[in-house]
């Protein structure tokens, strides 16, 4: 189970929609969107650091300004 929820998470970061997710590791599309919101995703250093890069391009000065 660990691993199959680990693949969630990897392809999720590799940009792979939750559909499709859903038909390559066998769960619900419900299922993976559940585990990439209580489980994974918020835990990955990936998603940090995304996260940490989408807070610094909100806050830098717009170029077209």
């Amino acid at each position: 189970m660990d691993l199959r929820h680990t693949a969630v998470t990897r392809l999720y970061e590799a940009g792979v929609d939750v559909q499709r997710i859903a038909g390559i590791t066998g769960h619900t599309p419900d299922s993976v969107q559940a585990i990439l919101d209580r489980h994974y995703i918020i835990r990955t250093a990936k998603a940090a650091e995304g996260a940490f890069r989408q807070r610094l391009e909100a806050e830098s000065p717009s170029k077209s300004g």
